[in-house]
This record gives structure tokens, sequence and C-alpha cells, in this order.
């Protein structure tokens, strides 16, 4: 039987997890988003690695700084012990990665999120400490994500490649700047909450390219319009950008794309899609599923209810059909079809993927995923 790499990607109503099993049997998580923040033993990507018997972890990717892609991480830090730890490019002094938690809390009080989701940015600077005492320690590599940083070759037959997408040293300086403009220069521990707005964590997200023989992978974090430019003006001559599978970026948004990607990504619509929803930020958006559907062969999600919120189609469909319906009978017509109203559950799905070296795959979804 070939050494098959596996790609199972984990999602819901809100955020994302993959989880990577090489072929040489190493395993590696990309984001960690554990949907009950109290329970951190509740995360399906935690459940998933238990009941394949894991016991360490290859390396441990966070793409970049938004809650939907490290909540619960620290946990993850606990309970396994890793080798390798991929960061997004900015995080370059223990002054930073603060700033970074700071602005994550301020972003989230003024949006009017509860306490809950408020407490939790401060997880970040638990993680980045975990991760900095552990490599002075020597115990883990810490390696920062930046755009053709190369990351690890596996000596398999033929070999296996993974490769930083993003950010650039121009897009992570014009972050830092962000940051540091949100802070008086006179006193430090003033914050200029007007200039937290313009901080975007997306500008300095990551993305990892992984090659195996005829199998290209792309797993893009939340990659927008610039960093997927200068992903093409680095990659685009080799062709190495042509993809079996391709992560969605952003959540399916149509910030998550520029001009020409999904051709130079999917020629000859070869591409499978996995995306992953947010509904709160009503991702992906209908303009954005469009774009990927008229470029990929076939487009799965991890949760099809989650992405029916997001677009509207629970509720046009609701309205549109039972419009005109007595309560009782919406009642009873909405417990036999449940995508005619909003469950109030965590919508979670898994999509894994196990691809050969020749280019072939198998699909297997669980839970809410599936194809759209």
């Amino acid at each position: 039987m070939p050494d098959l790499l596996e790609v199972h990607v984990f999602g819901g109503k809100i955020g994302e997890s993959i989880a990577l099993k090489l072929p040489d049997d190493r395993w590696g998580v990309v984001d960690y988003y554990t949907p009950i923040l109290g329970d951190p033993g509740s995360n399906p990507t935690l459940q998933f690695l238990r009941s394949k018997k894991v016991t360490r972890l290859e390396f441990v990717c966070l793409t970049h700084p938004h809650v939907d892609h490290f909540q619960g991480m620290s946990f993850l830090l606990e309970t396994f012990p890793v080798r390798q730890f991929w960061i997004f490019g900015a995080m370059t002094h223990a002054r930073l990665h603060n700033r970074v938690g700071m602005i994550l809390r301020l972003k989230a009080e003024s949006s009017n999120l509860n306490k809950a989701d408020a407490e939790a940015t401060s997880e970040l600077v638990e993680i980045l400490d975990k991760v900095y005492q552990r490599a002075k320690q020597g115990s883990l590599r810490l390696i920062r994500l930046q755009l053709e940083q190369h990351l690890m070759t596996l000596p398999t037959n033929p070999a296996l490649t993974i490769t930083a997408l993003g950010a650039s040293g121009r897009s992570t300086t014009m972050y830092e700047d962000s940051l540091d403009a949100c802070f008086d220069h006179d006193d430090e521990g003033k914050v200029l909450v007007a200039k937290v707005r313009n901080v975007n964590h997306n500008q300095i997200s990551g993305g990892l390219l992984i090659e195996y023989g005829q199998s290209r992978i792309i797993l893009g974090g939340d990659i927008e319009k610039a960093g997927w430019r200068e992903a093409m003006r680095c990659f685009e001559s080799q062709n190495r950008l042509a993809s079996t599978l391709v992560k969605v970026s952003h959540h399916g948004s149509a910030n998550g794309y520029c001009r020409g990607l999904w051709g130079v990504l999917s020629p000859n619509k070869s591409a499978h899609a996995v995306v992953t929803a947010y509904t709160m930020q009503r991702l992906p958006s209908k303009k954005g599923l469009s774009h990927i559907r008229k470029h990929a062969k076939a487009v799965t999600t991890t949760s099809k209810t989650a992405v029916a919120l997001a677009t509207g189609r629970i509720r046009k469909f609701a309205r549109s059909t039972f419009g005109v319906t007595s309560a009782n009978a919406l009642l009873a017509l909405q417990n036999r079809f449940p995508v005619a109203h909003e469950p109030s559950d965590l919508l979670l799905g898994r999509c894994s993927l196990r691809f050969n070296n020749d280019g072939t795959f198998t699909t297997e979804t669980d839970g809410e995923a599936g194809r759209i």
C-alpha cells in the first residue's frame, strides 16, 4: 500500500483546524480552534488525534493571530510534545507579541463580543510564552513563516516538501507599523483606540504549500489579496501553485483571492476546494463562493448548514417557502426539514482527503461536512 498524505479539515459555525498525517506517519496541526472555551477536551481535532493514537506532533503551525485560528491551542501544546512551531512572521520579540494580544483584546471589546470571547484573545500571549520558553530550552524549534521559507523536507520517495506562503517582508513591516501606530510614542502604556481598527491581522497570515510527487496542497490560512499577489510573483513562473487541493483562504471571502489567482490555483478546473465558514462575518460570501465554484473541480465545506446560514440560503428558504404557513405547521416543517431554521448547535464537520503521490486522492466527510 502506498504511503499516503492525509489532510483533515475541521470546522463549524466559526473557526478551523487542520490535522496532517505525513507519509512517514508523523502528524502536524495547522491552526486550532476549540468551539467551547471552557471545555478544551471537546475540541474535535484533539478527539480525532487521540482516536488515531497520536502521542506527539512533528509541528504546529499558527498562521496568524485571530481567535478563530488559535482558541484552545495552549491546551494542545500541553497535551502533545511538539518538535517544531511555525508562526506568522511578525512575532519578532516579546514586546511585539504583547502588543498583538492587547490589540486583540481591544478589538474584541469594541466589537461587543461576550466576555468569554474577549478573554480568549489573551490566550495568544500564553501560547507564545510557552513556545518561546521551549525554544530557549531547546526542546522546540521555532520557525517564522515568511514567503518562500522552506519548512520541511521528508526523505520519502518521492520527497515531500513544505514551503511557507506569505507574508512577505513588506507585509510584515506594514503590519508592525500599524501596531506601533496604536500606541502613544510618549507613553507606551497609552493606547490610541481610534487606530486599533486599522490593524488587519490577515495582513500577516501565512499559509503552506505542500508538494508530494504529483500531489500539491495549498492551505491558505486567511491570506488576502496582497498576500496572494506576492505569492503569485514568487511561485507562478514555476507553476508551483497549480493544486490538487486548496483549503480556501479567509473562509471564502471575496478578499481571500486576487485577480487571476484561481486560474493559477486550478488550471482547467483541476483543484478540489475546501471551505470553512465564519457565520458571524457571513462567510463564505456569495461572491466569493461563486468565484471559487467557477474555477474549482469540486467544492466541499466542513459545514453545509453554516454555509447556508452565512450566505442567507436558510433564511430565504424559510421565508419564501413558508411565508404564509401557520406557526404550528411551520414548526412541524422545521422539525422535518432542519435546513428551514437556524440550529443552535456548533454545526461541526470534517473533510478528509488522502493523497497518493501520483496526484490521485480519496475524500471522506463526517458530521455537517459535504459538497456544496
